[in-house]
């Protein structure tokens, strides 16, 4: 999650100009994608430019008081902001609305170690930001374009008091100050300790940013704060619980294993005071159970998904489909509860990983309309874009598509070789397998070279025509283990028609929590479980000759605790499937 740009990468960011699409990802800049293509449209009314450069911008620095205490001094803690403007006090006659970009990372980073995790399973019984240029460049994609840019220090990072709480109301309490003062509501100092309004300010705010300056956005958002009225979160949290856990095993997000909420915490605490936030980080340590990885009121503290229905501002989500890190899931689901809720909901998928966006064109339409009023269409039409590997985008009324079809597969036994059929129609097939846990291999691995003594891989023959898989895959496994507690991963793999192997979905699932994420039951060695994988879901087109593939496995290296090798797992064929949405193309 640690979104951090590098002096180097800073250096190209601003030498990119205002109009660049580049997006930070950890711990560097985004390598090897495309650019976001520029979604063509016509024409369309626009705030007027302020063609004003950075010489004529009028800055300020301020501190907002909040509504929480998190540090326990006695006294509400305070958000640091910087707030850069144009000179004029409005744009074509009206107040200033403000772009507001909120994150933890704004001196960072903190010291922070990882989790150990090649520990046995339970049984029951970084470089530094330089802020100041970086505010600059946000404000050159904002400012010129008749926009307030305000930079917001969370709760216990730089300027800011408070402590790091990590994604709960406490922590949403920063940016949605920044909101009540742009509207009057919350009181805030100069340096000197003068106060400080915003006369300039409409009161109308926006926020954006990416990961876990995406995810504030959400979390201000779900507290219905009034002002906020527009968001676009790239590769943003919904539900911390799916962040850092998944089917209740402890799972990290990809690229840093044995990361959790209370390393994130320590890696923002970046305050002056380093001791007063010690006992806050430790009770963090505590309470999010890294021991049963269940579903609990301190993850349902940091759960959005049941909030939608108190979101006012309309919301754009852009994420990238092949996002390791937030995985997919968080813009799907978050999607869908505000779809549910009769938000303000538009996504953007890309073919992209972590931070692979939305074009800045169609971010400045979606404000431009909410926060000025101007008439340019982005409410109306399809509000789902779907940018390909060309490039193209497609739209869509809604997400998934609705020609998709669920298809269930079967997989059958080895009969001869390294692989196991997968075949179309649901229709399962008496047997079982088996295979031994080593904790050295990841899905990827056992899909390029099967070896199924360590995990199991079943194959469809080459698809006779191309095919759109637009959704959520699920995969059901009766599974046995030979100890009272096991991994269990399961993966959706490609075997191009062209050459090459890719994972299009990862899942993973807990025996202990098979009836409730939030209950731990015992695994009797020996009995069969019937589990239900939750996978990520995936939006691409499949092309004739390519072939489907399910992996099954237990520990997955780079994301699961990783116990001493040796536990046996068996599947029963007769009770796993796996269900893909597909569509002709």
């Amino acid at each position: 999650m640690r979104l951090i740009i590098t002096a180097a990468a800073l250096a190209g960011l601003l030498a990119a100009g205002p109009t660049a699409t580049a997006h930070a990802s950890a711990p560097a800049l985004v390598g090897g994608t495309a650019a976001p293509a520029v979604v063509a449209v016509a024409a369309r009314p626009a705030p007027p430019q302020v063609d004003t450069g950075p010489r004529a911008w009028k800055r300020q620095s301020l501190d907002i008081e909040t509504t929480v205490d998190t540090d326990l001094d006695g006294s509400p803690d305070t958000v640091h902001a910087q707030v850069v403007r144009p000179p004029a006090w409005d744009v074509g006659g009206r107040p200033l609305a403000t772009v507001i970009v909120a994150s933890p990372y704004n001196n960072c980073c903190g010291s922070a170690r990882n989790h150990d995790v090649d520990v046995p399973l339970y049984v029951p019984g970084d470089p530094r930001r330089r802020a100041e240029e970086y505010a600059d460049w946000l404000a050159s994609r904002w400012v010129p374009h008749g926009y307030a840019l305000m930079t917001v220090d969370s709760l216990g990072s730089a300027g800011s008091t408070g402590c790091p709480t990590v994604g709960d109301a406490a922590e949403a309490a920063g940016p949605v100050a920044a909101v009540d003062w742009l509207n009057g509501r919350a009181a805030a100092v100069r340096p000197d300790g003068r106060p400080v309004t915003a006369p300039w300010a409409s009161g109308r705010a926006g926020m954006t940013g990416v990961s876990y300056d995406g995810t504030l956005p959400n979390m201000a958002a779900a507290t219905g704060v009034e002002g906020l009225e527009a968001i676009v979160a790239t590769s943003a949290i919904s539900s911390w619980y799916d962040y850092y856990r998944a089917g209740g095993h402890v799972v990290a997000p990809g690229g840093y294993q044995g990361e959790d909420v209370d390393v994130l915490a320590r890696f923002d605490y970046t305050r002056r005071d380093q001791t007063i936030c010690r006992p806050v980080i430790r009770d963090l340590a505590v309470a999010q159970d890294r021991v049963t990885g269940d579903y609990s009121p301190f993850w349902a503290e940091r759960d959005l998904l049941p909030l939608a229905d108190r979101v006012t501002a309309a919301v754009l989500i852009a994420h990238g489909l092949g996002d390791d890190n937030v995985r997919p899931s968080q813009a799907a689901e978050w999607y869908a509860a505000l779809r549910g809720a009769g938000a303000t909901a538009a996504l953007y998928w890309t073919p992209g990983g972590h931070g692979d966006g939305a074009p800045i064109a169609l971010e400045r339409r979606w404000f431009a309309h909410y926060l000025y009023d101007v008439p340019n269409g982005v409410d109306t039409g399809d509000q789902v874009w779907i940018r390909g590997r060309g490039g193209t985008v497609r739209h869509q009324a809604a997400w998934p598509a609705r020609s998709a079809v669920a298809t269930t597969f079967a997989p059958r036994a080895r009969t001869g070789g390294s692989t196991g059929r997968l075949v179309e129609g649901g229709v399962t097939q008496a047997g079982s397998e088996r295979f031994t846990d080593g904790p050295t291999l990841t899905p990827a691995d056992l899909a390029l070279r099967p070896r199924p003594a360590r995990g199991l891989v079943y194959r469809t023959p080459p698809l006779t025509r191309g095919y759109r898989l637009s959704g959520t895959p699920e995969v059901a496994l009766g599974l046995a283990f030979g100890r009272p507690a096991g991994n269990v991963t399961a993966a959706v793999v490609r075997y191009h028609a062209s050459g090459g192997v890719s994972v299009l979905s990862l899942g993973w699932a807990d025996p202990q929590n098979r009836t409730s994420l939030s209950l731990t039951e015992p695994v009797t060695p020996g009995a069969t479980y019937d589990l239900v994988v939750r996978m990520q879901p995936q939006e691409l087109l499949l092309d004739k000759g390519d072939r489907l593939g399910l992996v099954v496995m237990s520990t997955d290296r780079d994301h699961t605790l990783r116990p001493p090798a040796g536990t046996r797992l068996t599947l029963d064929l007769s009770r796993s499937t796996l269900t893909l949405p597909l569509a002709p193309r």
